[in-house]
């Protein structure tokens, strides 16, 4: 588990320009609190990862995982952000293959 989170956590930060650091970390800074919402995303909805199971990984607590993937929809005005999601989606698709 923690190798697939591993590689979600360097593909998202190669993504966002977000250093691993900050999204495994506890800033509340906009842009950093998005990586960290893409990453609990990509573990739960594209991987399929409970949300203990993500929390675990993640250091962070299961209700915080739903609640996460879900404010990502709060972002329909972010073009950025809902391209980072389909860039996601195309990362899985393929495998793994940036």
């Amino acid at each position: 588990m923690l190798a697939k989170r591993n590689e979600w956590l360097m593909y998202i930060s190669k993504l966002t320009g977000i250093a691993t650091d900050d999204i495994m970390g506890r800033c509340r800074k906009d842009n950093i609190v998005i990586g960290r919402k893409l990453l609990a995303y990509a573990l739960h909805v594209i991987e399929g990862y409970t949300t203990t199971e993500v929390g675990k990984m993640m250091g962070i607590n299961h209700a915080s995982v739903t609640i996460n993937c879900t404010k990502l929809s709060y972002y329909p005005q972010s073009e950025k952000v809902q391209e980072w999601m389909r860039e996601i989606k195309r990362y899985s698709q393929k495998g793994g293959e940036a």
